[in-house]
C-alpha cells in the first residue's frame, strides 16, 4: 500500500473526530447506566458524599434505592467513569459559577446543560485519544497507510462512534481508552532491558480499566499468566518475573483502591463477598457452561458479527498475527475469549436496550489490530482502489443503522427482524435520507 505521512493519520482523526463531535454530540442523561455512572462525580462535586440517593430520585430511579447496612442506596455502577469525568465536571462547574457571577444564571446543580455538554466532550477526548495511541501501536507494525485505513474503519463501522458520540454518558468509549492504555502499557513491558517501571503503568493501566468496568480485573489474570509464561519460556527470569508480578499487582491494587473506598461507603466492607448479587451488580445472574456464547456473536439480539460484520473480518487477521508475533495474538485473543466467554454467561448477553453489541466496544483496539492484519497481508494482492471502497461500505452500512436505531426503526431493545433490518438499509433509509436525517437532528433525545 502506499506510504502516508506520520502524522497524516492522526490529524484525519482528529479532524473526523470533531465532525463527528458538532454532527452527533448528545449529551443526555437517560436511565439508567447513564445516570448510574455520571452520579458519583456529581454527588461528589455538589454534595460532597457518595450517597447517590438524590441522583437516582432526581432521574425517577427510584426502584434502585435498595438500603444497604449503610443507610446508602446500593450501586451497581463502579467509579471509574466518574474518575475520569472529573476534571471536565470541575471545569464545567467553575465554567457555571463563573457564568453565575456575571449575571446569568445557569443552575449549578450538576444537571444543567453545560456540565453534561462538557463532560461527554470528556468522553470524546478519551476516545479520541484511545485512537491515537492504538493508530500509534499500528503504525509500529505496519504502514501508515494500514494504521490510518484500520483504525478509521473500526472506529466507525463498530458501536464506538455511536457510544463516542451519540450516547457518551455510558461507559464504553471510557472503556475503550482504559482498554488501550493497558495493550500499549503490556507491549511498553516487553521492551528490553527489562525495567520495572512498565509493570507499574500496566498495573495501573489494568486498575483502571477494571474501575470502569469491574469485570475487566479479568484483565489483570491474564497478564499474571503471561508473566508466568514468559518465565517459563526465559524470556525473563524468575527473579524479573517475581519482581514484575509485585510490581504490577501493587500498582493494580493501588488504582483500584477508590473503587473499594467506594464500597466500603456504600456497603460497610471493602470487600462485597459477603453481600447479595443483586447489590453488586443491580440485576441478572451468571451462569456455567457459557450458555449464550453463539448468541452474542451471531444472534438476532445485537449479536456482534450480525450488527457489525466487519468485526469478524478483524477476528480472522488474528490468524495471520500468530504468524508475526505470538504472545501478542494471545493477549489479542484471549481478551476477546474473556469477554466472550463473561457476556456469553450473563442473562442480560443482550445489553438489553442498547446500540449492537455493546459490550465490546472496549475491544476495539484489539479489532483495529486483527484488521490491521489483515490489511497488510493483503498488500500486492488487492489494490488499496479496491479496498478503500469495501472499508465504506462497512461504515456506511454501521451509519445507517445507527439511524434505524435512533429514529426506532428497529427495536431499541430485544430481537431485530433482519429481514427489515437489510429492508431498512437498503430501500427505506436511502429513499428517505433527507427526511429521516431532518428527523435526526431535531429529535430531542
Amino acid at each position: 500500500m502506499e506510504s502516508m505521512a506520520f502524522d497524516q493519520g492522526k490529524k484525519i482523526i482528529i479532524l473526523l473526530s470533531l465532525v463527528l463531535a458538532l454532527a452527533l454530540l448528545r449529551p443526555h442523561l437517560q436511565r439508567y447506566d447513564s445516570v448510574g455512572y455520571y452520579s458519583w462525580v456529581r454527588s461528589l462535586v455538589i454534595n460532597g458524599n457518595v450517597n447517590i440517593q438524590d441522583e437516582l430520585q432526581s432521574y425517577d430511579m427510584n426502584n434502585f434505592i435498595i438500603r444497604t447496612p449503610t443507610g446508602n442506596p446500593a450501586q451497581p455502577w463502579p467509579v471509574g467513569c466518574s474518575i475520569l469525568w472529573m476534571p471536565f465536571f470541575f471545569i464545567a462547574h467553575l465554567l457555571v459559577l463563573t457564568i453565575n457571577f456575571l449575571g446569568w444564571p445557569i443552575i449549578a446543580d450538576g444537571y444543567s446543560l453545560p456540565y453534561r455538554l462538557v463532560v461527554a466532550c470528556g468522553t470524546v477526548i478519551y476516545g479520541t485519544l484511545g485512537l491515537l495511541i492504538i493508530y500509534n501501536i499500528i503504525e509500529n507494525y505496519y504502514s501508515s497507510m494500514v494504521a490510518t485505513v484500520s483504525v478509521i474503519t473500526i472506529w466507525l463501522a463498530s458501536p464506538l462512534v455511536f457510544y463516542m458520540f451519540a450516547h457518551p454518558m455510558m461507559s464504553h468509549a471510557n472503556d475503550m481508552f482504559a482498554y488501550t492504555l493497558v495493550l500499549w502499557a503490556w507491549l511498553a513491558t516487553r521492551k528490553t532491558p527489562f525495567r520495572l517501571l512498565p509493570y507499574a503503568l500496566l498495573g495501573a493501566a489494568s486498575g483502571l480499566a477494571a474501575l470502569v468496568r469491574n469485570q475487566n480485573a479479568a484483565l489483570a489474570v491474564l497478564v499474571i499468566l503471561l508473566i508466568g509464561y514468559q518465565s517459563l519460556r526465559s524470556t525473563l527470569t524468575w527473579r524479573q518475573g517475581s519482581l514484575a508480578t509485585v510490581i504490577f499487582s501493587v500498582s493494580w491494587c493501588f488504582a483500584f483502591f477508590p473503587q473499594l473506598l467506594v464500597w466500603k461507603s456504600t456497603f460497610g466492607d471493602l470487600i462485597l463477598l459477603s453481600h447479595p448479587y443483586s447489590y453488586i451488580s443491580g440485576a441478572g445472574t451468571f451462569y456455567f457452561g457459557f450458555p449464550w456464547i453463539f448468541h452474542v456473536m451471531f444472534s438476532d439480539n445485537r449479536g456482534i458479527f450480525i450488527w457489525h460484520p466487519v468485526l469478524l473480518l478483524a477476528v480472522f487477521g488474528f490468524l495471520y498475527l500468530f504468524k508475526m508475533d505470538k504472545l501478542l495474538f494471545f493477549f489479542l485473543l484471549m481478551s476477546f475469549l474473556i469477554q466472550l466467554g463473561i457476556i456469553g454467561s450473563w442473562e442480560y448477553w443482550h445489553g438489553c436496550r442498547g446500540f449492537g453489541q455493546r459490550f465490546f466496544v472496549n475491544l476495539v483496539p484489539a479489532f483495529i489490530f486483527g484488521f490491521a492484519t489483515l490489511l497488510n497481508e493483503l498488500q500486492g494482492k488487492i489494490s488499496i482502489k479496491i479496498i478503500i471502497p469495501i472499508c465504506l461500505v462497512f461504515i456506511i452500512w454501521n451509519f445507517l443503522l445507527m439511524l434505524q436505531f435512533i429514529l426506532a426503526m428497529v427495536p431499541r431493545g430485544g430481537p431485530t427482524d433482519l429481514y427489515l433490518m437489510v429492508k431498512n438499509q437498503f430501500l427505506v433509509v436511502p429513499e428517505n435520507l433527507s427526511k429521516l436525517l431532518r428527523a435526526f437532528l431535531t429529535r430531542s433525545e
